[in-house]
C-alpha cells in the first residue's frame, strides 16, 4: 500500500584491502578470472559459467576497472553505447544480481567479490587472480630488466607474460566498448612482443625473429613499425635480398590500396639497406643516455649526444594503469600513422600530472631513440613568472646542440629553427606545467616524428580544438591506491602496526598525491610519531590546510592551490570562494543563487573554474569540489569576504533550495496539497522541472545538499527555512525509503517549528514524524506525534489534514498488528473527507478502509470500497494512488482464492508502480504476484516475480532485509 522507489546500491561494508593484505590473500581468493582470450571464471580451479554474452559483457566492464567502481550509467554505456533500451538500468541490475549468484561467497564467512555502494558496483579480485594484472606485472618486470641491460631476463619475462594469452582478448563479448578494449589489449600484447624481440636482438638473435615478424607484417600490413623490424632482422641476418623484397611488396600494397608511399623512416631504411650501410650490422640499440654518442639512422658517423633531460622516475608511483594504457595506445597509434601526437594531461593541482608523465616517459624511453626532452614552463610557479615561449625555445634548442651564440633573437626564427631540427626525429617532448595554449603553440613540431606531452592545471581546450591534441584528464587516487601510496612511503611494517590510522590518513587526504606525500614526509621525518597522532592532527585541522604545509612552496598545498586561484578572473575567483558554503555537488542555478548572478554569467564562471581544475564536473551541469580545494576556498572566503556577505550568500542559497524543492514537489505530486514556502513561488526565479523523471533526478542529485542545508539553516537560526527544507525532503525520502535521513531532518524541523511558535509548521512536522518514527520501530513516539498533529489540525479546522493524520495513525496500528484499530482510524479519515469534494483524499481514504477490511478477512467490503476509490482516483489522474488501490484489489481477490483475477490486478499495479518509479512498493507487489502464480501452478513465473523483487530489495539495501529474507525463503522452496 505504501510507496517507495529504488535506492542506490547498498554500501559495501568491506574496507579496501591494503597491498600487503591483498598479497597475503593471494591464492586465498577462490575466484580466478581470464580476459586475455575467451572470458573465463573459475572457482577453486573449477570452471564457472558467467552467463549470457551480455552478462559476460557486464563482468568484463567490471573486471577491466580493476576494483574501481562502475556506475549503472557506465555499465549501460559499456553494453549498449549510445542506443540503450528503455529498460537498460533494470537490465543491468538483473545482470549484476545474477553475477552475484555466480560469484556468491564460498561460505557464510566469506564476502562476495561483487560489491556495491552509492556510486555503483565493483568487482574485487586479488591482483594475482586476474590474468590481465599478472600480464602487466610480468611485462613491467621484463621492462625493468631490459632497462638494466639484463636482456636474457627480459626475454624470459616477456615470454612468461605472453603465455597468459589464449587467443583474441575478450573473445565473444559483444559491443563497441568490448571492441575498443579488445583493441587496446591487443596493442599491449603487440608491444610486449616487440619489446621481447628487441631484447632478443640485443642478444644477437636476429634470425630467430624473422618468421614471427613476417606473420606480424601479414596481420598488420599498414603498420610500418613491424615491416621496419622485419627488414632490420633480415638485413642483420645476412638476408638483404629478402629485406628489399619485403619492402617492395609492402610498397606495392600501400600504393595499390591507399595510394600513398611508405613513410620517410621506412624509405630511409630501404636506402641504407640498398647502400649496404655497415652501421646496420650493429645490434639495435636501446636508448642512449646523454653524454654517449648515437648514430642518426640516415647518417654514417657519430652525431651529437642524444638528449635525455627527463627528471628521475618518481620512486613512489602508484596506480594510473588506465592512464598509462591510454598513453601506450596513443603512442602506438602515432607510430603507426608516422605523425606528430600531442597529449594534454590535465588535472587539479597536486594530483600527480608530472609524476604520470615522467613515469610513462621512462617506461617508453626506448621508443624515442632521438632523445627525450623535458622543460618546466612554470605556468603556476609560486616563485616567479611563467617561462616565455621565446625563452623555452632557447632552452630546447640548446638541448639539441645549438650554441647560445647561434640562437636567433627573433622568436619566430627560433620556432622555425626548432621545427627544422626536429623534422622526422623520434623525440619525446615533455612540456610540464603549462599555463595556457599560447605558451605551447610556438613549441610544437612542424612535421611528423615527435610526440609532445603537455601537463597543465588547465584543460587547454584550444590545443584540442585547433592542433588536434588528445586530452587526458587524471583524477585523485582511490582509497586502495591512496593507502598503497602511504605504505610505500612509510614502510610496510610501520603501516601494518597501525592499519586504521593509515586508512584514516588516506581518507583525509582525499586521494590527492600531494597531500599524501606531505603527510608521509612528516611521518618519515618523525619516525617516533605514532600514525594515529598524525591522523588526529588531520581530523582536528578540518577547515584548514595547516596540516598540509611545507617549507618548500612546491610541496605546500596552500601555496600550490593559490597559484591556480591567482590566475582567475575576479568574478570567477569570487564564485570560487562563495561556493565553499555549498555542502555537496551543485547545479548552475544553486551557484547563481550563491553569487547573486544570472545563470548565464554563472555558467561561464563555472566553465573557467572547471578548466582550471579548481572544480570538477562529475556529470554534465553538476559541479563539485575536491575536499581540500573546498577548504582552500573557505579559507580564502574568510580572509576576503565580510561575514555579512557570506551570510547573505548562504541565505540566498537556502531560499533557492526551498523554492526549487517546492517546485520539484509540485511536479512529482501535482494532485497533493503542498505547504507553500514563505515567499510566493511566482516571485522566485526557480523553474519547475518539466516532468516527473527530471523532478526525481533533481532530488536524487540534491538529496545530500538538502539534508545538510536543513541542519545549516537550523544552526544559523533560519528556522522557517529549516522546517520548510525538511518538508521538501520528506516526499523524496518517503519515495525512496530513506528512513534515517527522514527522521533526522524532521527532528531538526520540529525544534525549528517550536522556536518559531508556528502552528502550521508544528502540525505538519508532527505529521511527518508519525511515519519517520514508526518506520524505525518507535511506535510510542509515532502515536504521540499523531496526537499532537491531530490536536493542532482540529483547532485550525483543517479537516483534510486531520484525515491525513488518521490515515498515518492507521498505518502505525497496522505495524503493531492491531487491524481493528487501524480500520477505525481509516473510517475516521473517510468521514472527514466524504463531504468535502476533495476526490483525491476521498479516494485515498476509501482505499485505506478497503485495505483494512481485506486484512481483517472482509474481502467483499474491501472490494466495494476499492472500486469506489478507483473511480475517484481515475478522475483525478493520480497514478501513485491508483497503484495502491489496484494492489488492494489484488490482495482481496487473492484472499478469496480468485488467483487469476488477483494476478491481473497485480500486473496493473506493477505498470503503475513502474510509471511512478515506486521501487519498494513494486517489490511488495511482485512478492504477492509470485504467491499468486505459485497458487496457479506457474512455478517458473512465480520464480521470475520473486527474483525481480529480490533484485529491487538488493538495491534498496539493509533497511529491507526482512523482506529480502522472506523472498529468498520463497525462492528456496521452489527447488
Amino acid at each position: 500500500m505504501h510507496v517507495a522507489t529504488d535506492q542506490p546500491p547498498a554500501p559495501d561494508s568491506r574496507p579496501p584491502a591494503r597491498p600487503s593484505e591483498t598479497a597475503a590473500h593471494g591464492t586465498g581468493d577462490p575466484f580466478a578470472y581470464a580476459v586475455l582470450g575467451p572470458v573465463r571464471v573459475s572457482r577453486h580451479g573449477e570452471r564457472v559459467d558467467p552467463g549470457s554474452p551480455q552478462q559476460r559483457a557486464v563482468l568484463v566492464a567490471l573486471l577491466l576497472r580493476e576494483g574501481r567502481r562502475a556506475s549503472v550509467d557506465e555499465l549501460i554505456d559499456a553494453l549498449w553505447g549510445c542506443a540503450p533500451p528503455r529498460s537498460a538500468a533494470q537490465t543491468i541490475r538483473t545482470y549484476v544480481h545474477r553475477l552475484r549468484r555466480v560469484l556468491g561467497p564460498v561460505s557464510p564467512a566469506d564476502a562476495s567479490p561483487l560489491v556495491s555502494d552509492d556510486h555503483g558496483y565493483a568487482l574485487r579480485a586479488s591482483p594475482d587472480r586476474l590474468d590481465l594484472q599478472t600480464f602487466r606485472r610480468r611485462v613491467a618486470g621484463a621492462e625493468a630488466a631490459a632497462d638494466q641491460g639484463d636482456h636474457a631476463a627480459a626475454v624470459t619475462g616477456f615470454r612468461d607474460a605472453l603465455t597468459l594469452w589464449h587467443g583474441e582478448a575478450l573473445a565473444g563479448i559483444p559491443g563497441e566498448y568490448a571492441a575498443a578494449q579488445r583493441a587496446a589489449l591487443e596493442a599491449a600484447r603487440l608491444s610486449a612482443v616487440e619489446k621481447r624481440i628487441r631484447s632478443e636482438w640485443e642478444l644477437g638473435r636476429h634470425g630467430e625473429s624473422t618468421g614471427e615478424l613476417a606473420g606480424m607484417v601479414a596481420a598488420h600490413p599498414l603498420d610500418e613499425r613491424y615491416l621496419e623490424m622485419l627488414m632490420l632482422a633480415l638485413s642483420r641476418s645476412g638476408r638483404r635480398a629478402q629485406a628489399l623484397e619485403a619492402y617492395r611488396e609492402a610498397r606495392a600494397h600501400l600504393v595499390s590500396e591507399l595510394g600513398v608511399e611508405p613513410g620517410a623512416r621506412l624509405r630511409r631504411l630501404h636506402e641504407r639497406i640498398l647502400a649496404a650501410d655497415p652501421a646496420l650490422s650493429a645490434p639495435a640499440a636501446l636508448p642512449v643516455k646523454s653524454g654517449r654518442s648515437a648514430r642518426e639512422p640516415g647518417g654514417t658517423g657519430p652525431v651529437a649526444p642524444v638528449p635525455d633531460g627527463l627528471p628521475a622516475d618518481p620512486p613512489s608511483f602508484i596506480g594510473r594503469q588506465h592512464e598509462l594504457a591510454t598513453l601506450d595506445a596513443l603512442l602506438t597509434e602515432q607510430e603507426t600513422a608516422s605523425g606528430t601526437a600531442i597529449v594534454v594531461i590535465a588535472g587539479m593541482a597536486g594530483v600527480g600530472k608530472t609524476s604520470l608523465a615522467v613515469h610513462w616517459a621512462h617506461r617508453t624511453a626506448h621508443r624515442f631513440p632521438d632523445g627525450r626532452l623535458h622543460l618546466d614552463l612554470r605556468g603556476f610557479d609560486p616563485s616567479g613568472p611563467a617561462v616565455s615561449a621565446s625563452d623555452a625555445l632557447g632552452s630546447l634548442l640548446q638541448c639539441l646542440g645549438v650554441s647560445p651564440a647561434r640562437l636567433p633573437a627573433d622568436p619566430a626564427a627560433r620556432t622555425a629553427l626548432w621545427r627544422t631540427l626536429l623534422g622526422g626525429r623520434r623525440v619525446l617532448l615533455l612540456l610540464d606545467n603549462a599555463r595556457d595554449a599560447e605558451q605551447i603553440r610556438p613549441l610544437l613540431p612542424g612535421g611528423p616524428g615527435p610526440l609532445v606531452l603537455v601537463t597543465s592545471r588547465h584543460q587547454l581546450s584550444g590545443l584540442t580544438a585547433l592542433e588536434g591534441a588528445r586530452p587526458l584528464r587524471i583524477d585523485t587516487l582511490d582509497a586502495a591506491r591512496s593507502t598503497a601510496f602511504l605504505v610505500r612511503r612509510i614502510g610496510e611494517a610501520r603501516a601494518a602496526a597501525e592499519p586504521g590510522a593509515v586508512d584514516d590518513i588516506a581518507a583525509r587526504c582525499g586521494g590527492l598525491p600531494l597531500a599524501l606525500a606531505v603527510v608521509a614526509a612528516r611521518a618519515v621525518c618523525n619516525p617516533e610519531f605514532r600514525l594515529g597522532r598524525l591522523a588526529d592532527e588531520l581530523r582536528d585541522a578540518q577547515g584548514s590546510l595547516d596540516a598540509f604545509t611545507d617549507a618548500d612552496p612546491s610541496a605546500d598545498a596552500r601555496a600550490v592551490f593559490s597559484c591556480s586561484y591567482r590566475v582567475l578572473t575576479p568574478p570567477a575567483a569570487r564564485l570560487f570562494r562563495l561556493l565553499s558554503a555549498h555542502p555537496g555537488t551543485f547545479g548552475v542555478s544553486a551557484a547563481a543563487a550563491l553569487a547573486d548572478a544570472t545563470t548565464e554569467e554563472t555558467r561561464g564562471r563555472l566553465v573557467e573554474l572547471v578548466r582550471a581544475h579548481l572544480l570538477q564536473e562529475p556529470a554534465p551541469g553538476r559541479y563539485a569540489f575536491h575536499d581540500l580545494l573546498r577548504v582552500h576556498a573557505s579559507e580564502l572566503s574568510r580572509a576576503t569576504d565580510t561575514p555579512a556577505r557570506r551570510d547573505a550568500a548562504v541565505r540566498r542559497m537556502l531560499d533557492h533550495y526551498v523554492h526549487a524543492g517546492f517546485a520539484a514537489c509540485r511536479t512529482l505530486f501535482p494532485h497533493r496539497r503542498p505547504v507553500g514556502p514563505c515567499v510566493p513561488l511566482a516571485e522566485s526565479p526557480v523553474t519547475a522541472p518539466p516532468d516527473r523523471d527530471r523532478a526525481l533526478a533533481w532530488f536524487t542529485a540534491e538529496q545530500h545538499a538538502l539534508t545538510e542545508l536543513t541542519a545549516r539553516a537550523a544552526q544559523l537560526g533560519e528556522d522557517t527555512r529549516a522546517w520548510q527544507l525538511a518538508w521538501v525532503c520528506k516526499h523524496f525520502f518517503y519515495l525512496t525509503g530513506m528512513r534515517h535521513p527522514l527522521l533526522a531532518a524532521q527532528r531538526l524541523a520540529l525544534e525549528a517549528a517550536r522556536r518559531l511558535g508556528d502552528p502550521v509548521a508544528l502540525a505538519h512536522t508532527h505529521l511527518t514524524l508519525v511515519r519517520a518514527e514508526a518506520q524505525l520501530g518507535r511506535r510510542d513516539a509515532a502515536h504521540d506525534h499523531a496526537a499532537q498533529a491531530l490536536r493542532i489540525f482540529t483547532e485550525a479546522g483543517d479537516a483534510a489534514a486531520c484525515a491525513e493524520t488518521h490515515r498515518e495513525a492507521s498505518w502505525v496500528r497496522e505495524l503493531e498488528g492491531d487491524m481493528d484499530a487501524a480500520l477505525a482510524h481509516a473510517r475516521k479519515a473517510l468521514a472527514l473527507v466524504e463531504a468535502g469534494g476533495d476526490r483525491l483524499r476521498h479516494g485515498l481514504a476509501l482505499n485505506a478502509v478497503g485495505w483494512y477490511h481485506a486484512r481483517l478477512g472482509q474481502e467483499e467490503e474491501a472490494l466495494d470500497h476499492c472500486r469506489r476509490a478507483l473511480r475517484e482516483l481515475e478522475a483525478v489522474g493520480d497514478a501513485e494512488a491508483q497503484a495502491d488501490v489496484w494492489d488492494t484489489l489484488g490482495y482481496a481477490h487473492q484472499r478469496l482464492g480468485r488467483h487469476r483475477e488477483a494476478a491481473r490486478c497485480y500486473e496493473r499495479t506493477l505498470d503503475l508502480h513502474r510509471r511512478v518509479r515506486a521501487g519498494h512498493a513494486e517489490a511488495g507487489t511482485l512478492i504477492r504476484l509470485g504467491d499468486v502464480r505459485l497458487a496457479l501452478g506457474e512455478e517458473e513465473e512465480a520464480g521470475t516475480a520473486w527474483r525481480r523483487a529480490l533484485g529491487i530489495l538488493d538495491e534498496l539495501g539493509p533497511p529491507h532485509g526482512a523482506e529480502r529474507q522472506e523472498t529468498l525463503d520463497r525462492l528456496s522452496r521452489l527447488h
